[in-house]
Order: C-alpha cells, then structure tokens, then sequence
C-alpha cells in the first residue's frame, strides 16, 4: 500500500471508530496491527518512501 493510502486508511479507521495502536517503524516500512472481530490479526504496512512522510 501507498504511504498516502495508509494514511488514508488510518484516517478512515478511525473517523469509524475503530481503536488504533501504535504504528510500529520496522526501518523499511511502517505496520499497524489490530484484531478483527473474530479475533484474526489483520496488518496494513506501507513501505518508506523516498520522501513519504511519516504516517499519524
């Protein structure tokens, strides 16, 4: 996913009300976790751009 999409689907998320963690900086790409209502753990990772700014 785009850096611009990831931040789109934060934005999104939570304006839904869906709780959000912290976004985890594995140093290549940016990861946040969350469980699904059946208890699955679902990602959305975006990989560091070359000028991408940091996800909120």
């Amino acid at each position: 996913m785009s850096g611009d999409r990831f931040q789109a689907a934060l934005d999104q998320l939570r304006a839904a009300g869906v709780k959000l963690g912290a976004i985890e900086d594995t140093g290549i790409a940016y990861s946040i976790f969350k469980n699904d209502p059946d208890g699955h753990q679902v990602d959305l990772t975006t990989y560091h751009g070359k000028a991408g700014a940091t996800p909120k």
